[in-house]
């Protein structure tokens, strides 16, 4: 019936001549032809935002050996952490603010760390600088994260989707809960680190070794200090000392046969890096 009303008129009169329906088919031709018209240019506009969204997601860029590589502009530190898998984590302040200015700082920090991150990874090394931070960590089995986030059973890709998600967000709640502490401590206001945090996946034991050390040097090579053991804020003096500690200690040190090729390891590559090496 509506199309009757719709194709009657435009094939057998002048457009305008609908006009001379009655006053109630006119209304209703009308609302036809409004919707028609509502839906047309509802499917062009949903065509030129995903044209758009397409462009401004990925770009063909010619390098300089003119070959076209996909370019994907996607935020950088965005990949999921993965379950049983090494990390360098490290982040800063906003603006290279500093987030610590107390001792109090450093120890509250460590505090929410073990809280909030203990349960879910393993520790091999940190270091607390005035403005920065890093920690040489492993995630925990897959088995252990969905026991401690008490997940139920999904198909693969969906776990390590959920885990990762779990992951970033048990690290979003202690960057969180310490920036609000610091906030109310020295009266600011507004976010207190850079997001995202900083990620890198460690995949070798040479890589491991290297950013252990270049972790406990972190001080150092800010001129903080001459010697690795002096700065406090840093997992060197727990190894050193072999005090009460939260790190993984043992798997670290089966990279060396006793502590004094720990110390000697890490003076070398003080000296290799002072050299240029």
């Amino acid at each position: 019936m509506v199309l009757y009303y719709v194709l009657y008129p435009v094939s057998h009169y002048r457009f305008w001549d609908f006009c001379y329906f009655e006053p109630c088919i006119r209304l209703r031709l009308a609302r036809v032809i409004f919707l028609v018209f509502y839906c047309f240019l509802g499917f062009q506009f949903t065509c030129i935002l995903k044209f758009r969204n397409y462009i401004s997601r990925y770009w063909f860029v010619r390098t300089d050996k003119c070959e076209l590589r996909k370019y994907n502009f996607m935020k950088k530190n965005t990949t999921l952490l993965k379950p049983d898998t090494i990390y360098h984590i490290y982040n800063r302040g906003i603006d290279k603010c500093d987030i610590f200015f107390e001792e109090q700082n450093y120890d509250y920090f460590l505090m929410k760390y073990q809280y909030f991150l203990f349960p879910v990874v393993e520790t091999y090394a940190y270091c607390l600088i005035n403005n920065h931070f890093h920690f040489l960590i492993k995630t925990k089995s897959e088995k252990e994260l969905i026991r401690k986030y008490k997940l139920c059973r999904k198909p693969l890709e969906e776990t390590e989707r959920l885990l990762g998600q779990r992951l970033g967000r048990s690290f979003a709640n202690f960057f969180n809960c310490y920036a609000q502490a610091f906030n109310k401590r020295f009266d600011r206001t507004g976010g207190l680190f850079e997001t995202p945090f900083r990620r890198v996946a460690v995949n070798d034991d040479i890589y491991f070794l290297t950013l252990l050390f270049y972790i406990h040097s972190n001080p150092i090579k800010h001129e903080l200090t001459d010697d690795f053991e002096s700065y406090p804020f840093s997992s060197y003096g727990e190894y050193v000392k072999n005090s009460p500690s939260f790190l993984e200690r043992d798997t670290v040190l089966e990279y060396f046969d006793d502590i004094a090729k720990f110390v000697k390891e890490h003076e070398k590559f003080i000296q290799r890096r002072s050299l240029g090496g």
